[in-house]
């Protein structure tokens, strides 16, 4: 496969990612929970409202105390967590901070923390945002962009601060720096650890122009012989840019370069 082939197939894949029924695109709500008692259903008085028609008005309580969360179905309310059936279980949270599905009709419900909070975030494959969304838009590909980048790793891994959308401030682990060439600038980026390879959050010149105003985001494989193959062709945009409901974080000041990244994905209409 060519190299232009193989970026148009991992474009193809990414966007069949976003069409998906759990996708970013079919996320109707997120709530974030009060300690107590939540009703959740069609009620619009409910403190968690489902889509109309999706379910029961009352179908169930998400109970928030201690920082944990358990989940009592309504009477003849019929829900899962993988599979099973369940009446009341405690949602039990990953290192992601998100918990195992529940599934209600059509609705996915994911229990996620987010700092101090705990929200309910819904997922309905029936969502117009989902049911309207047809491709996304991308520069051409240009082989440029596909380039190799020095790697200067730190003695131990460094612990950057990274802020998310809605204010939370966390510590994640950098093991070291990029550095290359673009346009005649000396560029410099600082990746998170992600699985064996890394993950870049950056802005560029071109952001609130031609590309989401709040950057974008780019995987790679991890570092070898001191090198790291960056690919801009593949740069897309975070989760925020197709929903109000996500929580990305955002790029720190250390990774806001001076020029313009014209490729990847464009703005998402």
């Amino acid at each position: 496969m060519d190299y232009s082939s193989e970026i148009q197939t991992w474009r193809k894949n990414y966007e069949q990612q976003l069409s998906a029924p759990d996708s970013w695109l079919a996320i109707s709500a997120l709530v974030w929970l009060k300690e107590g008692e939540n009703r959740f259903g069609t009620d619009p008085t409910s403190e968690v409202v489902l889509p109309p028609k999706s379910a029961p008005r009352l179908a169930g309580i998400f109970r928030y105390q201690q920082g944990e969360v358990t989940l009592e179905a309504a009477p003849g309310t019929k829900m899962t967590i993988n599979d099973e059936a369940i009446s009341s279980r405690v949602i039990k949270l990953n290192d992601f901070g998100a918990s195992e599905w529940i599934v209600l009709n059509d609705l996915k419900i994911s229990i996620i923390q987010r700092g101090v909070r705990m929200g309910a975030r819904i997922y309905d494959k029936n969502n117009p945002a989902r049911k309207a969304f047809a491709s996304l838009r991308w520069f051409p590909i240009e082989e440029a962009y596909h380039l190799e980048a020095n790697f200067i790793p730190f003695d131990t891994p460094r612990m950057i601060p990274i802020t998310n959308v809605i204010g939370d401030t966390s510590e994640e682990a950098c093991p070291g720096r990029v550095e290359f060439v673009w346009n005649k600038q000396p560029c410099r980026l600082y990746p998170l650890t992600d699985g064996d390879g890394l993950w870049f959050i950056f802005k560029d010149a071109s952001n609130g122009v031609m590309t989401y105003a709040g950057g974008r985001y780019m995987s790679t494989d991890g570092p070898k012989d001191g090198k790291v193959i960056l690919d801009f062709n593949k740069a897309h945009n975070p989760p925020c840019a197709y929903t109000d409901f996500a929580t990305c974080p955002m790029p720190s000041e250390e990774n806001r370069l001076s020029a313009p990244i014209m490729a990847g994905e464009f703005k998402f209409h």
